[in-house]
């Protein structure tokens, strides 16, 4: 509060007035004593080098002010004197000798107000070290890898960029740390690639330009300039989507394992993009091309059991532009590039067996057929169908009413994919024949008897008169004694035979009806 009065003294007028008076703290310094280092190329005279106020300054940074400022301005000096009335700043470029020149003092002026207050309570001394700045090596090479997967045609994967550290630290100090940065803006940032993910570090984009500089954390030099190498990732290779790995399915073959209708999987990549690519088959494909690497197309021929077949194809790059053979055995889904067939055929043969002797009484009997391979053991039954002539298809493999005479038994694969029949004859004898000219049943004989040239076949009427000796390979007997028709009525016969099952020489004997 203000009174201003008249200087009159006959008139005593007065006024009251106002203003405030803001004190602003003096900036604090954490330490009385600070160090910090000027940071000079390799060749350089040693200990001297030119004053760089802003390097001085992000050396002492963070830990300089115990009180954070919003603006601030930083000079130093050569006496406490000049740093408490701000004369003679030492300027950018000034020749610092490191023997002549220390200790300097510190003066740290807040600009955030008017009154430019500044920490004259702690004007510190600060020891400069001239220290020599991590020496650069390069140019550091490419790195080039394959993609993780063949997803969307992926284009990343994990890098390890330690790998050119060698290359880029050439200033043989261990302590030299090699800082990689994702991109410009990251370097300008100040914002490296954490040391811990440098040796598994995934690219962002393909291909990506990673930017490279020393540091020194003992010393805070860093190197003068940077290196600059691209990361690159090579799809993987990948069938295209209409031509992959067809499903598995059943595969018709012969008996002994030779494909019916061979046929062609796998694609080559190559008449596709003009690019190179090996094929490696499992199993083994063939080298028709004599290349000396399977063929991209593999013909199935031969499946003598169930298998999987799959491949891995493998982009030949050229390895004078880095890039590695990339290699892929999946689609884009991460399913392998295989696929499961299995043969299926007919048997290589069938074995029908009669179960009754010949003349079984009521003329019918039971045949069972087996499929057999090529060494005549039996194959699984439920693999096959069987069927006797042109009769229906069945899953047993036993018939119970077949007539005698010549058939064909049949064992048939169950997919479809063939027959095999074995033929065989039940001997057996008509119960009655009609020898009325109509072209059915006209003569008689034992049928199926053919076989058996010493068969003796004899026909006598029911008073045991020989009427008539057959051949077995004959067309039979018509009905007739010399040249005469005999009546209708019941005739007997007698056989001399060779049982089937054994060779046993035997004799039957039955009868039989002539109808008019």
């Amino acid at each position: 509060w203000v009174r201003v009065e008249n200087g009159n003294q006959d008139n005593e007028c007065s006024v009251l007035v106002t203003f405030e008076v803001t004190v602003n703290p003096n900036p604090m310094l954490t330490a009385m004593e600070y160090t910090a280092a000027l940071c000079e190329p390799e060749d350089a005279t040693p200990g001297v080098t030119a004053f760089d106020n802003a390097e001085v300054t992000n050396n002492l940074m963070p830990d300089l002010l115990a009180t954070p400022i919003t603006s601030f301005n930083v000079t130093y000096h050569f006496t406490q004197m000049d740093a408490d009335t701000g004369n003679n700043p030492i300027p950018d470029g000034f020749i610092f000798d490191e023997l002549v020149n220390n200790p300097i003092y510190i003066r740290v002026v807040d600009t955030t107000s008017d009154t430019q207050c500044y920490n004259s309570d702690n004007l510190a001394e600060l020891t400069i070290n001239i220290d020599t700045e991590p020496t650069l090596g390069g140019p550091a090479e490419d790195i080039f890898l394959c993609a993780d997967d063949a997803s969307d045609q992926n284009t990343s994967t994990m890098f390890d960029l330690t790998v050119n550290d060698a290359t880029i630290d050439a200033s043989g100090n261990p302590d030299t740390q090699v800082l990689y940065y994702a991109s410009q803006a990251d370097f300008d940032n100040g914002n490296p690639i954490p040391p811990a993910e440098t040796t598994m570090y995934t690219n962002v984009s393909n291909p990506q330009t990673i930017i490279a500089e020393l540091f020194n954390p003992n010393t805070g030099c860093r190197s003068d300039g940077t290196v600059m190498f691209d990361i690159h990732v090579q799809p993987l290779p990948l069938l295209p989507g209409e031509l992959q790995m067809p499903q598995g399915d059943i595969v018709c073959t012969d008996a002994l394992g030779n494909v019916i209708t061979p046929f062609d999987i796998g694609y080559d990549v190559g008449a596709t993009d003009g690019m190179e690519y090996t094929y490696d088959w499992t199993p083994d494909n063939v080298d028709a091309d004599g290349d000396g690497n399977e063929d991209a197309i593999y013909t199935i021929t031969s499946l003598t059991q169930t298998t999987t077949f799959s491949v891995v194809i493998t982009k030949v790059n050229d390895p004078e532009n880095g890039m590695p053979n990339c290699s892929n055995g999946q689609d884009e889904n991460g399913q392998a590039y295989a696929v499961t067939f299995e043969p299926s055929s007919a048997p290589f043969g069938a074995s029908a067996t009669v179960s009754e002797a010949i003349f079984n009484e009521d003329g019918e009997y039971t045949v069972t057929v087996t499929p057999v391979d090529a060494n005549g053991a039996p194959l699984p039954l439920e693999d096959y169908l069987y069927r006797i002539d042109d009769g229906p298809v069945r899953t047993s493999n036993v018939f119970t009413d077949v007539l005698f005479g010549s058939h064909v038994a049949y064992a048939i694969d169950v997919e479809g994919c063939g027959e095999a029949g074995d033929p065989f004859t039940i001997i057996d004898y008509p119960r009655f024949f009609t020898p009325n000219g109509d072209g059915f049943n006209d003569t008689w004989n034992i049928v199926g008897i053919e076989s058996q040239p010493a068969a003796k076949i004899y026909i006598f009427d029911r008073h045991g008169k020989l009427l008539k000796q057959l051949s077995p390979a004959s067309t039979g007997w018509d009905g007739t004694f010399n040249g005469r028709q005999l009546p209708s009525n019941d005739y007997w016969f007698s056989v001399e035979y060779d049982e089937q099952t054994d060779g046993t020489r035997r004799t039957f004997k039955a009868n039989f009806t002539l109808k008019r």
